[in-house]
């Protein structure tokens, strides 16, 4: 028994049980709103009026196609889950996690490509990388918010204060653009650490009025090997830290 919520569904589900030629007759029955629990208890009172009937009934959910490879990963979940959480929540989580292993993959690849090309100290940055990253049409971008109040609220990354960096074209021949948010006491050394690695100063100025501490907005654009430019703004941002260093001490 298939309990379908729409006509279609139906269809691609009788063509489906037709296909696989299981042997027993199907029936379809109609739920349209999603919900098996009225149509169900509706079939099996049908179903068990003759006392003098005996029905076997299986209820089919869905068919899924499931690679073979996958099948396997979720197996292996279950087993190593089960001993720890139960059957049941080890299927669970397995079904869960399986689709996650080609993200945590990718972000530990990352994390390694980062650490190479910045230093040992840059897994954090690759991991907040992938989550706060934003891709489009070739283009990678990266926001750092930075703390502020304005008018006893608290404003940051949502609200225009943050540090970003976009990156375009090729290993060999990329373009950097962005902002840099910083106080009057980090300029000179944004400014120095810039200009060493070749990047341009576009502008310098307040992007808001009255805001505690007082903000100021770098613009810049560089062009050069993505992993030239890359270095160029690391050792910024660690120039950057070191003033905020040195001003808590």
């Amino acid at each position: 028994v298939f309990f379908a919520f729409d006509a279609e569904e139906a269809q691609r589900i009788r063509r489906e049980w037709t296909w696989r030629e299981v042997g027993f007759p199907l029936e379809i029955v109609e739920a349209p709103y999603r919900d098996i629990g009225d149509p169900l208890l509706r079939y099996l009172r049908q179903i068990t009026a003759d006392p003098d009937v005996v029905s076997l009934v299986a209820i089919v959910t869905r068919f899924i196609r499931v690679p073979y490879t996958i099948g396997l990963v979720v197996a292996g979940l279950i087993l190593g889950l089960r001993p720890f959480v139960g059957g049941a929540a080890a299927e669970r989580w397995a079904v869960a996690i399986a689709p996650m292993l080609p993200y945590l993959l990718l972000l530990y690849s990352v994390a390694l490509t980062a650490r190479r090309l910045l230093g040992p100290s840059a897994y954090l940055l690759a991991f907040l990388g992938l989550f706060f990253a934003q891709s489009n049409n070739g283009m990678f971008k990266v926001v750092l918010g930075r703390p502020a109040r304005m008018h006893g609220t608290g404003i940051a990354a949502e609200m225009g204060v943050n540090t970003w960096a976009a990156f375009a074209g090729s290993d060999n021949n990329a373009v950097v653009d962005g902002d840099f948010a910083m106080l009057e006491s980090e300029l000179q050394s944004v400014l120095k650490s810039m200009r060493k690695g070749g990047i341009n100063i576009v502008a310098i100025h307040h992007h808001m009025s009255e805001e505690k501490p007082k903000v100021l907005f770098l613009h810049y654009w560089g062009r050069g090997k993505a992993e030239d430019l890359a270095r160029t703004l690391r050792a910024t941002l660690d120039a950057q830290r070191s003033v905020k260093k040195a001003g808590k001490a």
